[in-house]
């Protein structure tokens, strides 16, 4: 059982996890690249001990979405909750509630050099553009390519990608979770047919299929975008790619901070 509670703050801290254990012990971790943990199905944060927050990249890419930068997020559990697979509750709720401004400016990293990275048969590029844009190619199963391209800005995000739900196949999430049941603390124990779109034998499996018929490379797009934010500031840029992944992602983050001549970071206002 897992909950979370999103809290402002008065400062601009960026983007801070509190893990808060059963004895009311807390323990913040910062929403960056470097503080990731490498396991399967998920994008985990550690405070490079014993303390995890797992699958925050649907939190991450709902605050890219609403335009936050700052926020202290108290998890009790491992893991937020991952709700129906997608961010759309939870840009939902966020905006239910309402934003208020710290008025310190927000900053973004503009690309002014082409940085690329590549993992076996997967790659992801950017290059400079004014303003962000994505497209993204994947290649699943019995489908056909399935290809996003275009402008995100955040009410674009809101409007096209948020709604799209984590997938994968029948077989891959039966051992996932066979494998993670013998972990002394499983692994993404909210995945089922009511958060997760199943694929077998090249169908959609869930009841009612998909919201849209690029729901699936959608959510790679959402993956992106929740994973980026572990960089700090968004970027402004042209990101290309291919089957992209958790792990690629940030490796694109790694890549950047080894090449500091390709970026540089200013105020939008």
């Amino acid at each position: 059982m897992a909950s979370v509670k999103i809290c402002p703050v008065e400062s601009d801290i960026g983007i801070v996890f509190r893990h808060i254990d059963p004895k009311g012990r807390s323990t913040d971790i910062r929403a960056d690249w470097r503080n990731v943990l490498e396991l399967p199905l998920c994008t985990c944060l550690t405070d490079g001990k014993r303390i995890q927050v797992r699958t925050v990249e649907h939190l991450l890419a709902a605050f890219y979405g609403c335009e936050i930068d700052s926020a202290l997020i108290e998890v009790y559990g491992n893991e937020i909750p991952i709700l129906d697979g997608s961010a759309k509750p939870l840009v939902d709720l966020i905006q239910e509630v309402g934003l208020k401004s710290l008025n310190t400016g927000r900053k973004i990293t503009r690309i002014i050099k082409p940085v690329r990275v590549e993992q076996e048969h997967r790659w992801l590029n950017i290059e400079p553009s004014d303003k962000l844009e994505i497209d993204i190619r994947i290649a699943l199963y019995h489908f056909a390519e399935l290809r996003w391209e275009g402008d995100l800005s955040p009410e674009i995000f809101r409007r096209r990608i948020a709604s799209a739900r984590t997938f994968g196949r029948l077989q891959n999430g039966i051992l996932a979770k066979c494998l993670t049941f013998f972990r002394r603390d499983p692994l993404c124990l909210g995945a089922n047919l009511n958060t997760t779109l199943v694929i077998h034998k090249g169908q959609i499996v869930n009841n009612g299929g998909l919201r849209m018929p690029d729901e699936l490379v959608c959510h790679k797009v959402l993956d992106l975008m929740g994973d980026l934010m572990l960089g700090g500031c968004p970027l402004i840029g042209k990101i290309t790619g291919f089957s992209t992944a958790h792990r690629l992602n940030r490796a694109l983050l790694a890549a950047l901070s080894e090449s500091p001549d390709a970026w540089h970071q200013e105020s939008l206002y």
